[in-house]
């Protein structure tokens, strides 16, 4: 069997948290990358480590200004080929979890072409998208 990427995004209460959720179910869905659970590696779970060990290249998705995902895998002792925080790139950290799916596609497919390409660690808004042009802080205090 052929080893996977894997993809750990944050699954937050707020808006911009369950988008990153779903660009990494998408991901899974479209066999781009496995998705593992981001918690679990914080929990300590060992097969979940091992597997994320393996993989070919590790890809994080944060939502705010906490990257509670980069954190998990750093103290996992994990590095990661590619990370993602949509806040950079316009997201809205809402109080509520709902989100703009348009949006989200957008963000998507941002992503799918940043992992085409060779960059070891994709931080930069994509293109169009105009940085700090984001309702929350960098801090990620919701917006209200």
């Amino acid at each position: 069997m052929a080893r996977k990427k894997m993809v750990f995004a944050c699954s937050g209460a707020c808006g911009s948290g369950q988008m990153a959720n779903w660009i990494a179910a998408r991901l899974d869905a479209r066999k781009v990358a496995e998705m593992g659970c981001p918690l679990a590696l914080a929990c300590g779970n060992e097969d979940l480590a091992a597997r994320a060990k393996a993989a070919p290249a590790l890809i994080a998705i944060d939502a705010c200004g906490e990257a509670c995902v980069r954190r998990v895998l750093e103290k996992a002792g994990l590095g990661f080929s590619h990370y993602f925080n949509l806040l950079q790139w316009g997201a809205r950290k809402t109080a509520r979890p709902d989100f703009d799916r348009l949006e989200a596609e957008g963000f998507y497919e941002s992503i799918v072409e940043a992992l085409g390409r060779r960059d070891r660690v994709q931080t930069a808004p994509p293109a169009g998208a105009e940085e700090g042009s984001h309702q929350a802080d960098q801090n990620g205090s919701l917006e209200r």
